[in-house]
């Protein structure tokens, strides 16, 4: 898609640039539109899905940092069962040690998964999970992005936090 749109700014460009008397306007104004259409497609969420300038409540990031696999690898050599979001999984999963993951996709499993140990990074305060819910009458479920925030930290404090390196933390739920 970015392709297409680059060639007919190219174009525009040229034409702006062909049209203007004084060559040294129409090179700035073709500089003035090159640079403006530069920064809005590299600040986009479609190509820096990390850290967006805008739409961050609805971006879900699809990187980790180091604090995050080392986390990883930690909980799942003191743990046979881990509770991570949908993204994360692919992280716990890989793992050398034999460890069962849970996919995270309601408050309800905090409950109800005993023996689990709860994977929560530090993302999840401000920025989206992907969690699925049912519809009724649909045939799957649909993606439904949540911000878990504050509140839900706060509920994580009644369980027993045993782990914990500034980017993951590691509850244990009984």
């Amino acid at each position: 898609m970015y392709f297409f749109l680059s060639i007919m700014a190219a174009f525009a460009l040229l034409t702006i640039f062909s049209k203007t008397s004084k060559k040294g306007y129409g090179l700035l104004v073709c500089l003035l539109i090159l640079a403006s259409l530069t920064f809005f497609m590299t600040t986009s969420t479609i190509c820096n899905e990390d850290s967006p300038l805008w739409l961050q409540e609805g971006t879900i990031s699809t990187a980790y940092t180091t604090q995050e696999g080392i986390g990883a690898e930690t909980l799942s050599s003191v743990s046979e069962r881990l509770l991570v979001d949908s993204r994360y999984i692919s992280v716990a999963s890989r793992m050398p040690q034999d460890v069962e993951c849970v996919v995270f996709s309601s408050e309800q499993q905090l409950t109800t998964t005993p023996d689990t140990v709860f994977l929560w990074r530090r993302y999840m305060l401000d920025r989206p999970i992907r969690k699925y819910i049912d519809l009724e009458g649909y045939y799957q479920k649909v993606e439904h992005p949540e911000v878990l925030g504050i509140e839900f930290l706060k509920r994580l404090d009644g369980f027993d936090k045993m782990y914990d390196n500034h980017g993951i933390a590691g509850y244990f739920l009984t």
